[in-house]
């Protein structure tokens, strides 16, 4: 990752990460029957999540420091692991109920699309 933050902002890695889900979750819903979209949406998997948490973790080093550095990391748990995971599992879980695989993933890429424009607009580099 330290090499990646070298060559990127932190910012592109983040937008990059969200692209990457949101090519995930429409591989979910559309090519769950074939194997090979299978494997691939896996990997998307991996590199769209290692790219978010190693971001996230990086922004909460610039963003919340000395005595508030714990406070941030906490944020950032609580927020992606806790209540936005249980929300999400929640969601999911009528959605599929409701409309199968398709919604679900459907609903999840949609969202995914309003975080790309939110990260877009609110995640910046500190110089």
């Amino acid at each position: 990752m330290a090499a990646l933050f070298k060559a990127y902002s932190v910012r592109f890695l983040i937008l990059l990460s969200i692209v990457l889900t949101f090519v995930r979750w429409l591989m979910n819903a559309y090519l769950a029957e074939h194997l090979v979209w299978m494997l691939l949406a896996q990997l998307l998997h991996a590199a769209s999540f290692g790219l978010f948490h190693a971001a996230g973790i990086y922004l909460i080093d610039q963003y919340f420091q000395g005595r508030h550095h714990g406070k941030g990391q906490a944020v950032f748990a609580a927020s992606s692991h806790g209540l936005g995971g249980a929300m999400g599992m929640l969601m999911a879980g009528y959605a599929w109920s409701w409309g199968h695989a398709e919604l679900a993933y459907g609903i999840s890429a949609a969202l995914v699309f309003m975080a790309f424009i939110f990260a877009w607009r609110g995640v910046h580099d500190r110089d």
